[in-house]
């Protein structure tokens, strides 16, 4: 299983590698966009966190919280996590994820954090049916079939 930070670092770097805004709000929509497409290709989960339905979209709480002082502003410094002896900003070590990673990268870059949580919002998209459903998290089997049917029927 790969580590939520990791992941976000992966992002993070994408960013100041590309002078690219990532903001936390970004952030969390690129892990989340980065998890329904790998349950949906791989049929299994991409990090063992659960993805919050917060009142105002999905959200990861360990991330909220390890980059919620940098508010709306562009993420300048990577997260870190302890690693029993010290604080260390782990990296995604997997080729194989670090190439899917870079798809979703480059795939939603050029978007908005508020255009990818307007997203989410959809009418059927996981987060909505948690909201409806009153559950506190969003649901595997309803994100991997959201977004497999996102997915080219030709594939």
């Amino acid at each position: 299983m790969n580590s939520i930070m990791a992941l976000a670092n992966f992002f993070i770097q994408k960013s100041k590698d590309e002078n690219v805004v990532l903001d936390p709000l970004k952030l969390q929509k690129l892990l989340y966009y980065a998890y329904g497409w790998y349950l949906a290709i791989k049929d299994k989960q991409l990090f063992a966190e659960k993805i919050g339905a917060w009142r105002y979209g999905p959200v990861i709480q360990n991330i909220y919280r390890e980059f919620a002082s940098f508010g709306s502003n562009q993420i300048t410094d990577f997260g870190t996590e302890f690693n029993g002896n010290q604080f260390i900003a782990p990296s995604v070590q997997d080729a194989e994820v670090s190439e899917f990673l870079k798809q979703i990268w480059d795939t939603h870059k050029g978007l908005s954090g508020i255009e990818l949580s307007n997203a989410t919002h959809e009418s059927g998209a996981p987060w909505d049916l948690a909201r409806k459903a009153g559950r506190p998290y969003l649901d595997d089997e309803d994100m991997k079939s959201y977004f497999r049917s996102k997915m080219n029927p030709a594939q």
